[in-house]
Formats: C-alpha cells, sequence, structure tokens
C-alpha cells in the first residue's frame, strides 16, 4: 500500500465493505491525515488533513462514508466524512468524556463506542445515527 519513514506513523487499516479501498491513518511530526487505498489503481488519497488526532476510521456498511475519533475540539468525538464530495467532516457526537473506536451494525442504522465514564471507567454507548443521506 505505502511506507513511511521514521518520520511517520501508519495506523487503523480498515477494508471498505467491498474489500477495493483501504482507508487508514498516517500521522508525521505536524499533522494527521485520513487516507485512501484504491487497491484497483494501487494509488493513495488524502481524505482529510488535521493537526488534532485522527484515530479509527470505520466504513458505514453501505461503503459511502467513514466515522473516525478525532480531538478537533480537545476531546475525542466522532466525525463522518461522507466520499462522494470533498468535505470537512461532520460532527457524530458532542460529549463530555469522548467517544473512541466506533463499529457500526451490520444495517449501518446504530453506531456503538467507547466513552471514558467517570472514574475513568469505560463503558459502551451506542445511537441511531449516520444513515445515507441523513444529516446526523
Amino acid at each position: 500500500i505505502t511506507t513511511a519513514g521514521l518520520e511517520a506513523d501508519l495506523a487503523a487499516p480498515r477494508y471498505s465493505p467491498d474489500g477495493r479501498h483501504i482507508v487508514y491513518v498516517e500521522a508525521d511530526a505536524d499533522r494527521f491525515h485520513l487516507k485512501l487505498y484504491d487497491r484497483g489503481t494501487d494509488k493513495n488519497r488524502v481524505l482529510y488533513r488535521s493537526e488534532s488526532q485522527i484515530i479509527a476510521p470505520t466504513w458505514h456498511p453501505g461503503g459511502e462514508q467513514i466515522v473516525f475519533g478525532h480531538d478537533a475540539n480537545g476531546v475525542y468525538n466522532l466525525y463522518r466524512l461522507p466520499l462522494a464530495v470533498t468535505a470537512a467532516p461532520t460532527p457524530v457526537s458532542h460529549v463530555r468524556g469522548g467517544l473512541f473506536f466506533p463499529s457500526f451494525s451490520s444495517a449501518g442504522r446504530s453506531l456503538a463506542a467507547e466513552t471514558l465514564a467517570p472514574l475513568h471507567r469505560f463503558r459502551l454507548r451506542y445511537r441511531t445515527c449516520c444513515a445515507p443521506g441523513s444529516s446526523q
């Protein structure tokens, strides 16, 4: 797919539902990059760049969007990025303890994630969200 020298890290590769693409995170000294590798063309492209950390990208089961953890506002929350248009990611959550490591139901109508509860205990949360074409 790609290689990174000592100045960058590669993390969290995830196959698309159809197996044609792999989304992953590349981090260097200055930025985090959400990237997409196309297995058919053997090309990588940057989907999103940020000075804030990006973690745990996951595909919506329909394959038309990616949800990932991002600390854009200082607390990890979930953001989604539709692949059909060039746009900035939009927030899916805004919780005080943050949300991490999203996972979709098989139909893509619900999303589960970890959150940090009081006393630094993790718990799972879920919500209905992210249906293709919805504003959630």
